[in-house]
């Protein structure tokens, strides 16, 4: 098991900006960590190592304007990460995770 950081940095197109429904697409770059790498089973007390990752992100959206400022926001966002592996410093291969990420938020203009 690992746990990983994935900070990414798009640009978005908004296609209506004055409207009150604001559909959009961004495309960006995503760069992941991983972080406390762990083996269980037979593998228990093995060193597992997995490299940083760059990729490319891409993502849909619509923001919606509630007010004068405030908007609410749905959006899906697919990031490519794939990283090396190494089991006691061999390489075994490469992990693929590219997950799809869905997000709901409260946002405010100023």
């Amino acid at each position: 098991s690992t746990k990983h950081l994935p900070p990414t940095v798009s640009l978005q197109y908004h296609f209506m900006p004055t409207s009150k429904f604001q559909p959009y697409v961004g495309v960006g770059i995503n760069y992941t960590n991983f972080f406390s790498e762990k083996t269980t089973g037979p593998l228990t007390g093995s060193n597992l190592s997995l490299g940083d990752s760059w990729g490319l992100a891409g993502q849909i959206g619509f923001d919606v304007m509630i007010g004068e400022n405030w908007f609410l926001n749905l959006d899906a966002r697919y990031m490519n990460i794939e990283t090396k592996a190494r089991l006691d410093g061999t390489s075994i291969g490469t992990v693929k995770i590219d997950p799809m990420v869905y997000g709901g938020h409260v946002g405010f203009r100023f």
